[in-house]
């Protein structure tokens, strides 16, 4: 993605990443993709360069994992605390 925004002046938060995939899974079935073929690799560039992302005004996703409920406590302590506290 980064190759073909720089080769068609986008940046790269600009085009769609599932696009990119579709596109490069489309060459690889028909059998188009060959890294030795430099006309079929700047055509696969260009089709992922066509597929840009629309205007998300305000759209941020944050860069965190939401806690899970588990089956076992939190450690609170440090864990040699924990080792001194089991009885054999």
């Amino acid at each position: 993605m980064a190759q073909a925004a720089y080769a068609h002046d986008k940046k790269p938060r600009e085009l769609s990443f599932k696009g990119a995939l579709s596109a490069i899974k489309a060459f690889r079935e028909r059998g188009i993709l060959s890294e030795s073929n430099e006309k079929k690799y700047a055509v696969l560039l260009k089709s992922i360069a066509r597929n840009v992302v629309g205007n998300r005004p305000g759209r941020s996703e944050p860069r965190v994992v939401k806690r899970r409920p588990k089956a076992f406590p939190r450690m609170q302590k440090s864990r040699h605390l924990y080792h001194k506290n089991k009885v054999a």
